[in-house]
């Protein structure tokens, strides 16, 4: 099954969709609050899927954290999943910037799943 790592500042918010992504067939997914937690979920395993919230009060911004996990040998074939309340148009234009497979508005987990499934198709039994 594909690995996923969802990372957001809100434990709330990454508890639900690591459940969802898990629900819907992918395994291990890791979570993380905070770039260090991101790190050491890295180093366990290399994920398929990365859904990553851009505004994070008090960490480094969403794009130069995409852009890191980008550059990083362990995400190379990673399919990398923008996920914030920022507007559309900043959201596109973001995820364009950092090389992001995909964005989505917060608010919609069902879509977001969908979206996920589309890029990355989980291995259901």
């Amino acid at each position: 099954m594909p690995c996923a790592l969802v990372v957001d500042d809100s434990a709330s918010q990454v508890l639900g969709i690591a459940a969802a992504l898990t629900r819907a067939g992918y395994a291990p997914v890791h979570s993380a609050v905070d770039w260090a937690e991101c790190r050491r979920a890295l180093a366990r395993d290399v994920p398929a899927l990365i859904v990553l919230d851009v505004t994070m009060p008090g960490m480094v911004s969403g794009d130069v954290m995409a852009m890191q996990l980008r550059r990083n040998p362990r995400c190379v074939g990673a399919r990398l999943v923008l996920y914030s309340g920022l507007r559309e148009h900043d959201l596109a234009v973001l995820a364009e910037r950092c090389g992001a497979d995909a964005h989505l508005r917060k608010g919609d987990e069902a879509a977001l799943v969908a979206l996920c499934k589309q890029l990355v198709p989980p291995e259901v039994p």
